[in-house]
């Protein structure tokens, strides 16, 4: 149900040139946000490697041998007449077999990424992926707690907090000189993403009337973001500097927008802040060529929203329980949420295990989101 300032915004117009260039800076956040997100499928991938492998002993039993003081590999070995060998594997950790030890592993890539830093492979290679949960784990977190900041201390103020912190973080990521360090700092990456993706929704939707609400909620940079991320990892190969790019562009690109993107005006109207709630409706009114909002309307409006919010400051979280009906909702809706999260990160996440060009791959994955995209707009207004 819309609230009595959304019918102020109505008459000062729904929709218009000023709000849509607002729609658009704003939504910008999915782009990059997208690219925080999915960085891991490029920084983790796994090259092929070969171990030169030296034995002497027929007999040898498994044993294990540090590489760099990383990762443990495990190589079987041939023993040739003069009771020498040697050998090099391809991409094999072997064990419960007699073996050589590996002299060194060598990756046969053309990129560099955290498993050939930290060599993260046979025992070690749940890490790569240990870090990507560690990030999504981060997303959870700073979804619930930047989506109350940004209620406490408004929306723009905290997104570019949000996005300072979460380039600083990503570029200073860049220099890690070991993968727990990393893991940890992907952490408040995924943060720093988990509430740039509420506000990104949230904020630029404040200034757009009710009845294009739907339509306009549906849409998102997310998936150019996607694809632009895998054509940028194609050029730029090594993991530090593609993590430094992808840092650095956005805290330059918002920190300049910041200066024209205004407060949502129904942030500022709730919080007492009328005189620039108003400034930013006449501009709108002014751009969409409406009658001026009247100030005494707005604040009658904003009023009346006030006592609708304090009567239901009295419900909390448990009141979702309460009924059969309600709890019934509640479950299916939640069910339906967790599954379409796990699908698509599930999927978008590992393309880095799928056969095929993880270039290619990840481009269409970003393609194949519009059909839903559209359909989604279409369906929102059957």
């Amino acid at each position: 149900m819309a609230g009595k300032f959304e019918e102020v915004l109505e008459k000062a117009g729904g929709i218009g040139r000023r709000q849509l260039a607002i729609f658009a800076a704003i939504n910008l956040t999915d782009f990059v946000t997208a690219w925080t997100i999915m960085l891991p499928v490029f920084t983790g991938m796994i090259p092929h490697w070969t171990c030169p492998v030296t034995g002497h002993n027929l007999n040898l039993t498994y044993s294990t041998n540090r590489i760099n003081g990383t990762s443990t590999v495990g190589i079987y070995n041939i023993t040739m007449a003069d009771g020498n060998s040697s050998l090099v594997q391809r991409d094999v950790c072997q064990k419960n077999a007699t073996f050589g030890i590996c002299d060194g592993i060598q990756y046969v890539s053309d990129f560099t990424s955290v498993v050939t830093e930290w060599n993260l492979i046979c025992d070690l290679d749940e890490i790569s992926d240990l870090i990507t949960t560690i990030q999504m784990i981060g997303i959870v977190f700073g979804a619930f707690l930047i989506s109350h900041l940004a209620d406490m201390f408004g929306r723009k103020k905290v997104w570019i907090s949000v996005v300072t912190l979460n380039s600083m973080v990503g570029f200073a990521n860049a220099f890690s000189p070991y993968w727990e360090m990393f893991a940890a700092m992907r952490f408040f990456n995924g943060m720093a993403s988990g509430g740039l993706l509420i506000l990104s929704f949230i904020w630029p939707l404040e200034f757009i009337g009710t009845k294009y609400r739907s339509i306009c909620g549906a849409v998102s940079f997310w998936q150019i973001g996607t694809m632009c991320l895998a054509l940028l990892a194609y050029f730029v190969r090594d993991w530090r500097t593609l993590v430094m790019v992808t840092s650095l562009f956005p805290g330059v690109l918002f920190w300049i927008l910041y200066r024209f993107l205004p407060e949502s005006p129904r942030w500022l109207a709730m919080n007492n802040r009328l005189e620039e709630a108003m400034a930013i409706l006449e501009a709108i009114a002014k751009t969409n060529k409406k009658p001026l909002p009247d100030k005494d309307v707005l604040q009658k409006a904003v009023e009346e929203d006030k006592n609708i919010e304090e009567k239901l400051k009295k419900y909390n979280f448990s009141d979702l329980f309460r009924t059969p009906t309600s709890t019934l909702h509640t479950l299916v809706l939640m069910f339906v949420w967790f599954v379409c999260t796990s699908s698509y990160y599930g999927l978008s996440l590992n393309v880095k295990h799928m056969p095929g060009d993880i270039y290619v791959t990840t481009v269409l994955l970003g393609l194949v989101e519009w059909p839903a995209v559209l359909s989604t707009t279409c369906l929102n207004n059957v």
